[in-house]
């Protein structure tokens, strides 16, 4: 514990002090602070963990990508089959999966992520009161705040 109260890491070496004869009289201890070691080993874990986040992102982009071409041409393709009645229904089944097609693809190009601790320009695809709505728009109650 520091002065001030505060938590810091240390590391203790307890060693034996003895006598002429080899006797144990006593003990020494050298304590050293750690505190910036362990500090630097918590970031390179987080580091590798958004390492493996991202790299799952990007991969997951991947499979998903390769079934949503196919939904996005067979919508395609049946829209130039169908009547009036249901082309207002399959224009909306197609800008929903342009949407996801959209999100896929930047989920594609993640390199890298960072924590921080909070974001004023979070990604629309990131909000998920914004990206849960049907036209993209934040869903609040009338009157509320932002």
């Amino acid at each position: 514990m520091r002065r001030d109260g505060g938590r810091l890491g240390v590391s203790v070496t307890v060693s034996p002090v003895r006598d002429h004869a080899g006797r144990v009289i006593g003990a020494s201890s050298i304590t050293r602070d750690i505190t910036g070691k362990l500090a630097i080993e918590l970031v390179r874990r987080e580091r590798d963990l958004l390492q493996s986040v991202a790299s799952l992102a990007a991969s997951a982009a991947h499979e998903i990508n390769n079934p949503l071409a196919v939904l996005l041409g067979q919508i395609q393709l049946l829209a130039k089959e169908v009547g009036d009645s249901a082309r207002h229904r399959i224009d909306e089944i197609l800008h929903a999966a342009r949407r996801i097609h959209g999100i896929v693809d930047s989920m594609r190009h993640i390199q890298r992520i960072t924590l921080v601790a909070a974001s004023p320009n979070l990604d629309d695809m990131l909000d998920l009161r914004r990206s849960s709505a049907p036209d993209g728009r934040e869903n609040r109650p009338p009157g509320s705040a932002a």
